[in-house]
């Protein structure tokens, strides 16, 4: 098992930078940190908590973030991999869930993977604006979707059907999340502040049975789904277009 140090944010701003050679560029851990505060509070985020792994020696670093955006109930994620040391490229990867591991699998709605040369500190810095704005345009589709979806008013037939549809058709769900699904259509886990039968309350039915999907699957389940009551609301005579 790999030996790992947790060490405080102070510890690792302080950690030297390696110097810079014509074949190699370092991004600080300084820079990663000090850039995603810099956005995260210009557009209103607050830090929840954050996390600092480091191996014995503090060449290889792994920062994971957690911000709460006041909005979305799950907030945004960052997490980055990264050496001093040559032994590893920049891996960085946002989204409402996003993780690496030192095995150097990556989950995330946004991904950069860079080799240390060249242009890599402005990539890691675009790639971070990225992220955030990313984040933003999801938080504005979501409450765009909500607006739309919760004047859709659908019959138990039309949920029926959706249902089919996600689990038979699609593949979109499994069997465990179907069930899960109607225990919610029964008695909702949650209050939502819109009609019971509208395609709303359905899709947060939905997103709620999937949440306890394997992290390596979930993205994919949750466009999926997304698709899928996105399709129901244009057949309804809607259209999301982000202004």
């Amino acid at each position: 098992m790999r030996k790992l140090k947790i060490l405080d944010r102070s510890k690792v701003l302080n950690i030297p930078t390696p110097p810079e050679t014509d074949t190699y560029k370092p991004v600080s851990y300084h820079q990663i940190i000090t850039r995603a505060d810099e956005i995260a509070y210009g557009l209103g985020f607050s830090l929840k908590q954050e996390r600092f792994e480091s191996d014995i020696n503090g060449n290889k670093m792994k920062m994971i973030f957690q911000y709460d955006d006041h909005q979305s109930p799950d907030g945004y994620q960052l997490t980055v991999l990264t050496s001093h040391d040559k032994s590893l490229s920049v891996r960085a990867a946002g989204g409402v869930f996003a993780y690496i591991c030192w095995n150097l699998n990556m989950i995330g709605e946004v991904k950069l993977l860079h080799k240390h040369q060249s242009d890599v500190q402005q990539e890691v810095d675009t790639f971070l604006a990225t992220c955030f704005a990313t984040h933003q345009n999801d938080m504005k589709l979501a409450q765009l979707m909500k607006d739309q979806f919760s004047q859709v008013i659908m019959t138990k037939n039309d949920i029926a059907h959706l249902i089919g549809e996600a689990f038979v058709e699609e593949k979109a769900i499994n069997s465990q999340q179907l069930n899960i699904i109607m225990r919610e259509l029964e008695v909702p886990s949650f209050k939502y502040d819109t009609p019971k039968d509208s395609l709303w309350n359905t899709y947060n039915h939905f997103t709620h049975a999937i949440k306890g999907d394997h992290p390596l699957s979930y993205l994919n389940t949750q466009k999926k789904v997304q698709e899928l009551f996105m399709g129901y609301n244009e057949k309804a005579g809607n259209t999301l277009i982000l202004q």
